[in-house]
């Protein structure tokens, strides 16, 4: 049983892009990456298309956050007079009434604190969401059976990408920077400095306008851009341009840039400096017709980074009450049944002997054998108790296993005798892990008599692993001694 890992998915205008990654001796792996084409934005095809990308590769899903496309996205860039957190929530709140073009009530907002000026003024960024986009994606996974924990916005996963190419000193992300991300059917300009958004906007020029020599179109809109920034003095002088696209043909976009805006411009390819599984093969990603993976890639391999989540309240409160529905209607069920047996057996028992004294004496012999019947009841009923009581459930048994399981260790088999004798084989990634996995049995008080039958490091698609086995013995099985 392989626990499922931390994962994100982007929705855009034509694809789904899921990814997922591991820390492998104290670096992010790159585990999954499943692209799956969107061919209409109904709700059929996105269902369709997430699919193809969790069910058909078998995804295991824990922790996942939602990336909503930045044109879905109202961001606001605020100055407002007050360092304190309880004053500008009430501030933003008052200006928001009159900035976007919905009550309040219809949205979710978050907000994310740029720098606190010495004049007492502060300087944020305001991430606003339509309810109903929100509860859109929702509702879809909700009925593949998979939970939203996070929905966050692109711009920042941009962010990410800053954040882990200068861990690789490949870009300085405390610098003044626009990134230009060009994706397979928008754009994205993000601003940043100091490590933090500052703005962004969505552009509806993409790869197609590179074409030709195109470029008119998408040089304008980041000089437009560029020219927003500092009007309204978002933030520094801009250092730098990085341009990010895997094609060839933005070398003349880059140099169109600095001719026209004087401002020094860099091309990153997506995918650099990115560490992945050999299962991942990046060489068939590049040829993607301009498709971007800077946003995937950059929440799931920065660290450090802040999120912002917009996801509704009342959704947050919706899944923890039907986690408790579901934990009522479980105990319900098995109140009833218990109930319902125990009148079953009570009701026989009454009507036999009811039956009984009303016709001892004029019906003995034709009484006999509906006396044997009812008795041949009674027995399979009370039989059917015992057994039950003896039996072990199975869900909740791998429900404990699961909760003590070490996040480093996989299963190979987990086997269990009637005398109540349960083997297990697996590996783990290191044998620290192993270690963790025995005490944690230990410490259960379901298992008992823990015996590590063999702890061997061996190596498995490139990566050293300890293979072990461990048999124990479950505390408290009816009719075993412990």
């Amino acid at each position: 049983m392989k626990k499922g890992l931390p994962t994100t998915i982007e929705i855009t205008d034509y694809h789904v892009k899921l990814f997922q990654s591991k820390v492998i001796k104290g670096k992010k792996i790159l585990t999954v990456c499943n692209i799956s084409r969107l061919l209409h934005q109904t709700d059929e095809s996105l269902n369709k298309s997430l699919n193809e990308v969790i069910v058909l590769k078998n995804v295991q899903i824990s922790d996942l956050t939602l990336v909503i496309p930045r044109r879905q996205i109202i961001l606001k860039h605020m100055l407002l007079p007050s360092h304190q957190e309880a004053e500008l929530s009430k501030m933003i709140d008052l200006q928001l009434v009159n900035q976007i073009p919905y009550a309040l009530e219809d949205v979710v907002y978050e907000y994310q604190v740029i720098a606190k000026e010495p004049t007492g003024y502060t300087s944020v960024s305001v991430s606003v969401l339509h309810k109903e986009t929100a509860n859109r994606y929702i509702n879809i996974l909700s009925k593949m059976g998979v939970n939203v924990n996070r929905l966050t916005i692109s711009s920042l996963g941009l962010l990410g990408w800053l954040f882990y190419q200068d861990k690789a000193k490949a870009v300085d992300a405390s610098e003044s920077l626009v990134v230009v991300n060009i994706d397979s059917v928008h754009s994205e300009v993000v601003f940043s400095y100091d490590r933090k958004l500052v703005f962004s906007r969505s552009l509806n020029e993409s790869v197609k306008d590179l074409s030709g020599g195109n470029t008119i179109g998408l040089i304008n809109q980041i000089e437009l851009s560029v020219g927003n920034y500092r009007k309204e003095k978002m933030g520094p002088d801009i250092k730098k341009i990085l341009i990010l696209s895997p094609l060839k043909e933005v070398q003349l976009l880059r140099e169109k840039i600095e001719a026209e805006l004087k401002i020094p411009t860099e091309i990153h390819a997506p995918f650099e400096n990115t560490l992945c599984q050999k299962s991942i093969n990046l060489s068939t990603l590049k040829d993607q017709s301009g498709l971007s993976l800077s946003v995937g890639f950059g929440l799931q391999l920065s660290d450090g980074l802040k999120l912002i989540n917009l996801m509704p309240k009342e959704i947050h409160a919706s899944q923890r009450l039907e986690q408790k529905r579901g934990q009522l209607v479980k105990f319900a069920l098995l109140f009833s049944l218990a109930f319902i047996l125990g009148v079953s057996v009570l009701g026989i028992d009454l009507y036999q002997k009811t039956l009984l004294v009303n016709e001892i004496e004029e019906e003995l012999q034709k009484i006999k054998p509906k006396i044997k019947k009812a008795e041949d009841r009674i027995k399979f009923v009370n039989l059917f108790k015992d057994k039950s009581t003896e039996r072990i459930f199975i869900p909740d048994l791998m429900l404990e296993i699961f909760d003590i399981t070490d996040p480093e260790i996989s299963f190979r088999s987990i086997g269990l005798n009637d005398k109540g004798k349960l083997t297990i084989q697996g590996y783990g990634e290191t044998s620290a892990s192993v270690n963790t996995f025995q005490s944690n049995l230990i410490q259960s008080s379901t298992f008992s008599n823990i015996n590590l039958q063999f702890a061997t490091k061996r190596r498995i698609s490139g990566f050293d692993v300890t293979d072990f086995k461990i048999t124990s013995q479950l505390s408290n099985i009816p009719g075993e001694s412990n």
